[in-house]
């Protein structure tokens, strides 16, 4: 589950902006339709605040796998 606060989404259409924490009132407010490639688009990128699964970040997941080596000498040892 996400934490934090809700989402708010900020819209302007004309004249007027608005602000939604529901998307049914976000899609109804700026009426593009599912049919287009836009109206895809934008539920495409609202489902990703509301995605259960988040991607793992491979760095950390890399960082796990392999253990840091270190090329330094130990303290002490380098001469003068």
């Amino acid at each position: 589950m996400r934490e934090g606060p809700p989402v708010v989404y900020i819209c302007k259409s004309g004249p007027t902006a608005m602000s939604f924490t529901d998307t049914k009132k976000l899609l109804g407010f700026i009426r593009w339709p599912k049919s287009t490639p836009t109206g895809q688009l934008i539920r495409e990128w609202l489902a990703s605040f509301t995605s259960e699964t988040a991607p793992q970040d491979q760095s950390k997941s890399e960082a796990q796998a392999e253990p840091l080596q270190s090329h330094q000498e130990p303290f002490g040892s380098a001469s003068p």
